[in-house]
């Protein structure tokens, strides 16, 4: 009979640098144990992006119903052992609530021998997302699970650039055979996270999918034509010199019909002295 246990320890450092238990935030950044946390949170198992044991390690397309996907490529990894990102496993059967632990029980080994301590991979984001997180998924004997799961997400790319925060989880397992699905994430006040640090000193610890937060879309300023967040004459002197012009890409075309004409000037002058600065 096997003994499946869910229990945790998260822990989050912000920019300030302060340590706190559970899920908490630190200089405007969160911690959380929950996916449901996660701001139009988009989840993928890493099956979605690595469908082979011998395949790459993504890259991950996460949907955002807004234009292109965010994709997430794997940019480095720091293993000494070969095997480590190298196959999927499937120990048991989990029975987890995809709310707070979303995933499949269909991981990714990143570190399966308890020789190998200190395993790494870095992910880079396409473009700048508000949160990351990391569903993983333990499989522990005694010991074997006394250690940290660790994301540190970064502003710049390659794990390069300022610590945006960082969470860890920690298992503790009482017989062999325990297994469960733990996930542990990062949320920024801002879409500032350019890139996701992902360690481990424990064994037996797999990856069984990825989140993220997308950043917000930029919201349309009326009547701005040339993009500086006010609309003034500035604006109004591009739609008259434009005015009865068409075509494609057109600088006074505020409405994207394909022609300069009196819609995009009543943009102008119903917005005018209007300042759309966040």
């Amino acid at each position: 009979m096997f003994l499946i246990s869910h229990l945790s320890r998260a822990t989050v450092v912000g920019l300030a640098g302060s340590l706190i238990a559970g899920s908490a935030s630190a200089g405007g950044v969160v911690s959380t144990t929950s996916f449901a946390d996660l701001p139009g949170g988009v989840f993928l198992n890493v099956n979605q992006g690595s469908p082979t044991p011998t395949g790459p390690f993504g890259p991950f397309a996460f949907p955002t119903g807004a234009g292109a996907p965010v994709v997430a490529t794997l940019v480095g990894t720091a293993m000494s052992c070969p095997e480590n990102i190298g196959s999927f496993f499937d120990v048991l059967t989990v029975s987890n609530n995809p709310a707070t632990d979303p995933g499949d029980g269909f991981g990714r080994a990143m570190l399966n021998d308890v020789d190998c301590p200190d395993q790494s991979i870095t992910l880079d984001f396409s473009e700048p997302v508000r949160a990351v997180g990391v569903t993983f998924m333990h499989w522990s004997c005694g010991f074997l699970a006394q250690g940290n799961r660790t994301i540190i997400a970064f502003d710049g790319p390659g794990g390069a650039g300022a610590v945006v925060g960082t969470a860890s989880t920690q298992g503790f397992a009482f017989s062999c055979f325990n297994t469960w699905l733990d996930f542990v994430g990062v949320i920024s006040e801002s879409a500032n996270i350019r890139s996701m640090k992902i360690l481990s000193d424990a064994s037996w610890t797999a990856i069984d999918g990825l989140a993220i937060s997308p950043g917000e879309a930029a919201q349309p300023c009326p009547g701005d034509a040339n993009g500086d967040d006010i609309v003034d004459f500035n604006d109004l002197n591009i739609v008259v010199s434009a005015f009865n012009q068409t075509g494609s890409n057109l600088p006074g075309d505020l409405d994207g019909n394909g022609a300069v004409d009196f819609a995009d000037l009543n943009l102008v002058v119903s917005n005018f002295n209007t300042s759309c600065e966040p």
